[in-house]
């Protein structure tokens, strides 16, 4: 039974890797879709990195890779969230 483990090694050296491709959150795009409010890209973030940031530290790690679209979400309950896209770099 060295499958199990075997299994078990790749999924923490994938889960490594990701997590730091991450760090410059390069790899947190590829589960977003193009547009996206940050509320989502923090989820996405804490879930690969298993951590908790504060949303305004959030906000500002972030803001060298995002830029804001013209929309806004629109959901009944909660106040409209600002949409947000990729920031092309170069």
């Amino acid at each position: 039974g060295g499958l199990a483990f075997d299994h078990a090694a790749i999924i923490a050296a994938a889960l490594s890797a990701l997590r730091e491709e991450a760090k410059n959150y390069d790899a947190i795009f590829d589960f977003l879709p193009e547009t996206f409010t940050l509320n989502a890209l923090q989820k996405v973030q804490e879930t690969i990195m298993n951590v908790s940031v504060l949303p305004a530290n959030f906000r500002r790690m972030v803001s060298g890779y995002v830029e804001e679209t013209a929309e806004y979400t629109h959901g009944e309950g909660h106040r409209p969230a600002k949409i947000y896209r990729r920031r092309r770099l170069g």
